[in-house]
């Protein structure tokens, strides 16, 4: 949407070419309903209200202090970035984590058989 906005296109037109581009039905019906709301005279950020599950409160109150400021492309170009950055480092944890948690599947597992198995053979040895 920014480098849209920094083309020279409205947020409305971006919207409808996003959603031209979209393949997933639910983003679809939400771009939908979002040009709807923009068409009756809302703000972009009172179209984002309406998916306050979707879009976090931060992200909403940049772009209305964006839509004030006029500098709407530069605010969704630094949202954009740090939505990025964001993911990146959560896939980045979750491979880090990965490992640790199949050793101690694996730790769990060894436990379990040596109470369930081989500590009843050596009580009975007793």
């Amino acid at each position: 949407m920014a480098v849209s906005q920094n083309a020279g296109l409205g947020i409305r037109e971006s919207l409808v070419s996003i959603n031209k581009s979209e393949t997933h039905k639910g983003f679809k019906e939400m771009i939908d309903e979002m040009v709807i709301a923009l068409t009756e005279g809302a703000s972009l950020a009172e179209a984002l209200e309406e998916y306050d599950y979707f879009f976090g409160s931060d992200e909403i109150e940049l772009v209305r202090s964006a839509q004030v400021t006029g500098n709407m492309a530069q605010v969704l170009a630094q949202l954009a970035d740090e939505l990025e950055n964001t993911q990146e480092i959560q896939q980045k944890i979750s491979k880090a984590m990965t490992y640790p948690t199949i050793v101690l599947c694996m730790a769990v597992g060894a436990v379990v058989v040596i109470l369930l198995y081989v500590m009843p053979g050596i009580v009975e040895m007793f």
